[in-house]
């Protein structure tokens, strides 16, 4: 990897987060090409050609906006929902072709922007994350999504660590925007979480708050130590797996004052 910048996570460049990104589109292109449009996924109300539909809008939510300012985003993880819905319904009809060629041009736009890494832009929710975030999130939308559709057409679709790393960064600037303030309402807890391939991030959680900091910024003792690979922390905080099968793919619960609320913290998070 090029020598790059410094960010929540982990250090990237524009060359290693375009060569990921170019390398997953290609893979979920492929995949699109083979799957059934009318398919519905594992899970969901969506079909196979309502994921090609649904990057491509997120691809748009990059190339079509002005990045530096908060319109066109959501203020509520619910309104994300509304968004989406609204977007898929305005390409009704349209045929996985169509789509297909439309986000093959759309990901040239995409890539040719200037988002400089280390500042940061606004974001769903009220959140704001910086370029490394959000191309990691780009990144990420092409990888679970193709994952979803992989699912549901029972093939493989093995996510690499370092993506995963990647898409991580972006998702633990914004996380507190998808915090449950009512299952967090009262609750007062730390967590030191260890993400292989990334730097040790403090979570803390405080009465319907949360923020993420480096943790190697704190010191004094905390509730939870979670250490996890990338992938299954990534697929669980995303909702894809659950804590079973986040656990046999590499997440422990391994100290703090109060190991178990390291069980419940996935919980504390709305769906994305």
């Amino acid at each position: 990897m090029e020598e790059g910048l410094a960010m929540t996570l982990t250090t990237t460049s524009d060359a290693e987060l375009e060569a990921r990104t170019r390398a997953a589109f290609d893979r979920f292109y492929d995949l699109m090409a083979r799957s059934d449009p009318r398919r519905t996924l594992v899970d969901s109300a969506w079909t196979c050609r309502d994921v090609a539909a649904h990057v491509l809008d997120v691809l748009g939510r990059y190339t079509r906006r002005d990045l530096t300012v908060p319109d066109g985003l959501a203020e509520t993880p619910f309104e994300v929902g509304d968004l989406n819905a609204r977007d898929l319904a305005r390409r009704e009809g349209a045929s996985v072709p169509d789509l297909l060629g439309l986000l093959k041009s759309e990901l040239e736009a995409y890539l040719a922007l200037e988002i400089p890494l280390d500042a940061r832009f606004p974001f769903h929710t009220g959140q704001t994350i910086d370029g490394a975030g959000a191309r990691g999130n780009m990144l990420g939308e092409l990888l679970v999504h193709g994952w979803d559709v992989a699912r549901t057409m029972k093939q493989p679709w093995p996510i690499a660590a370092r993506d995963a790393v990647l898409h991580v960064n972006g998702g633990l600037q914004v996380a507190s925007g998808w915090l449950d303030p009512t299952a967090t309402a009262g609750m007062q807890f730390r967590a030191r979480i260890h993400v292989a391939g990334g730097r040790s991030q403090l979570m803390s959680i405080d009465d319907g708050a949360c923020t993420v900091a480096d943790a190697s910024a704190s010191d004094g003792p905390v509730d939870v130590v979670v250490w996890a690979r990338a992938v299954p922390i990534d697929l669980l905080f995303l909702k894809r797996i659950g804590l079973p099968g986040a656990i046999r793919r590499g997440l422990a619960v391994v100290g703090g004052r109060r190991p178990w609320l390291g069980l419940q913290l996935p919980r504390l998070f709305l769906p994305v």
